[in-house]
């Protein structure tokens, strides 16, 4: 036991004093009636009869008489205190059982209130000393000293309990989240005690939290279902968070989780955000930078108690998985799409073919791949009435007054650019690398409205097919890049 270790420590310490001051004396006197028959406890004292011998001197048997003698008045207190205690509990145990050891072993009196060793009985044997100490508990001491201890327990098992009680407490004052959150404290401080209660309460405390986030559902109450590209989302994504009881959950962390545009890559977002007193959650999502389907997803979020349960041990692995579970599946997601309104706008296409020295190609390779891949798009595609050729040599201004000067009435946008050859290789085959870059701008105004680049290569048997085939990918890559982007 603790006590028995804590007191051979304790009473090694005073092993000097012991000596100076010359130990126990020898006695030859008749064997006291009190070591033949121990006397038992009555109303006024608790008694304990306690023996110990060493081969050497009366000094050793004596200090191993104090050990005994402690280790049955812990046993007879009948409350086992664990080290995981408070620093003021743990002083006051130890500065007890120190005081014990040195009332023993250095003769004195009243360092253990109520505490007193009425008689000594030294006898020598054959191979060494045996002391008896009869030690006498005042009754009231020794009571006090057990309520003491007991209180010391309590706090102990508050240590444990207390988080579970609080959590059943918010749990059926309807506060899931935050019970959950107690239950998870619950069990770490019950997976580090070692009172007698610590395993039950870490079942149970788990078991409380699985059954709590199975009471939780959160639903998508509305948002918009469509939205222009390059418009401010007007309608909120609302989310409603309730118990299995429909009564809403306030005060709940939930995290946001959208897709969010930068250049050319999309990004995972996340915002967190808390129910209000119904239970809601408002989340406004930010201007879409491109066309298609959006995801926005909500989740209960109690990161804390994934941090807790992370510290339990592995004997309690399939509760910790059913709470996890059921946390997990506390989610809800909403779906919009983003629309284009460049797909209603009449939009002309010019583009330049350039070789690798800069040189006008005919064909319109590069604008046939754009159209291709707008027109799969839905957009109202117009011709306009100019060569491409004629923009070869123009500043993007000059060429867009030149568009605005030339395009017919009904045209709105005009996309312009040029694709030009950037590399021309013969090995195994031909190799044609061909780059470009395009610009949307809305004629009336002048404004530019979208840029796009991009690179691609082909390689074929023959120079026209590698030629048509790098310019015609090249423009349906742009082509679908103005199609997501283009507001």
């Amino acid at each position: 036991m603790r006590y028995l270790t804590r007191a051979a420590v304790t009473v090694a310490a005073f092993l000097t004093i012991l000596t100076c001051a010359g130990g126990p004396e020898l006695t030859s006197r008749r064997v006291p009636d009190w070591v033949l028959t121990p006397p038992g406890a009555d109303a006024e004292f608790e008694y304990f009869v306690v023996s110990a011998s060493a081969a050497e001197n009366a000094v050793e048997a004596e200090e191993a008489a104090g050990y005994v003698l402690l280790l049955q008045i812990n046993q007879a207190l009948g409350v086992e205190i664990s080290v995981e205690t408070s620093a003021e509990a743990r002083s006051t145990l130890d500065s007890y059982e120190a005081n014990l050891v040195q009332q023993v072993t250095q003769r004195g009196s009243g360092q253990v209130e109520g505490l007193r060793v009425a008689d000594r009985y030294i006898a020598e044997q054959v191979d060494g000393v045996v002391v008896y100490l009869l030690g006498e508990y005042e009754r009231a001491a020794f009571e006090a000293e057990r309520a003491k201890r007991q209180s010391i327990l309590r706090q102990q098992e508050a240590l444990v309990t207390g988080p579970e009680t609080e959590g059943d407490s918010l749990v059926e004052a309807g506060r899931l989240t935050q019970g959950i959150l107690l239950y998870g404290q619950a069990a770490m401080a019950a997976s580090e005690s070692d009172v007698r209660i610590a395993p039950v309460v870490l079942q149970r405390a788990l078991q409380k939290a699985a059954e709590a986030g199975a009471r939780l559902e959160l639903s998508t109450l509305s948002g918009p279902t469509t939205v222009a590209l390059g418009v401010d989302v007007d309608e909120p994504i609302i989310f409603l968070l309730r118990d299995d009881r429909g009564q809403p959950v306030a005060g709940a962390s939930v995290e946001i989780s959208y897709i969010d545009r930068r250049g050319s890559r999309d990004v995972i977002r996340t915002a967190a955000l808390l129910t209000d007193e119904v239970g809601l959650v408002t989340f406004q999502h930010p201007l879409p930078q491109r066309v298609g389907g959006f995801t926005v997803t909500a989740r209960l979020d109690l990161g804390p108690l994934f941090s807790m349960l992370d510290t339990l041990p592995r004997s309690v692995g399939a509760q910790v998985d059913a709470v996890e579970d059921a946390v997990v599946n506390v989610r809800a997601t909403h779906r919009f799409v983003v629309l284009s309104q460049a797909r209603e706008i009449p939009t002309a296409v010019v583009v330049l073919d350039l070789d690798a020295a800069g040189v006008f190609m005919p064909g319109d390779l590069a604008a046939a791949g754009i159209v291709e891949a707008l027109s799969q798009s839905g957009f109202q595609l117009r011709s306009a009435p100019i060569e491409p050729g004629q923009l070869l040599g123009l500043t993007s201004a000059e060429a867009i007054a030149f568009l605005q000067e030339r395009v017919n009435a009904d045209v709105i946008r005009v996309i312009f650019g040029t694709a030009q050859i950037a590399e021309f290789r013969e090995d195994d085959g031909v190799l044609v690398k061909v780059s470009g870059s395009v610009t949307a701008v809305d004629l009336a105004s002048g404004a530019v409205l979208y840029s796009a680049s991009g690179i691609k290569n082909a390689r074929s048997r023959t120079a026209d097919r590698a030629i048509s085939t790098a310019f015609a990918e090249l423009g349906r890559q742009l082509g679908e890049e103005l199609a997501s982007n283009l507001p």
